[in-house]
C-alpha cells in the first residue's frame, strides 16, 4: 500500500514549510490548501516534478495539501 504524508515545519519567526510525500498532482495541492486553511500570511508554492506525473490508482481518501513557505 503507497504511503501518503505531509511535514510542515514552523521556524523560531513563525515561518510555516509544507511538504508532501507521495502524492502526484492537483491532489498534492489540494491536500495543502485545506490543511492550511485560515493561516494568513503570504504563500509561495515550489510544485516539485511529481506535481506534474501522473498519479497511480492512489486513493488519499479526506486527506487534506501544497509547499508554502
Amino acid at each position: 500500500m503507497k504511503e501518503y504524508r505531509v511535514e510542515i515545519e514552523i521556524d523560531d519567526e513563525g515561518n510555516i514549510t509544507a511538504d508532501t510525500k507521495g502524492f502526484h498532482g492537483p491532489v498534492c495541492e489540494k491536500t495543502l490548501d485545506e490543511l492550511l486553511e485560515g493561516i494568513e500570511g503570504r504563500k509561495e508554492d515550489k510544485k516539485k516534478p511529481e506535481y506534474f506525473a501522473k498519479e497511480q490508482n492512489a486513493n488519499v481518501g479526506n486527506l487534506k495539501n501544497r509547499t508554502h513557505s
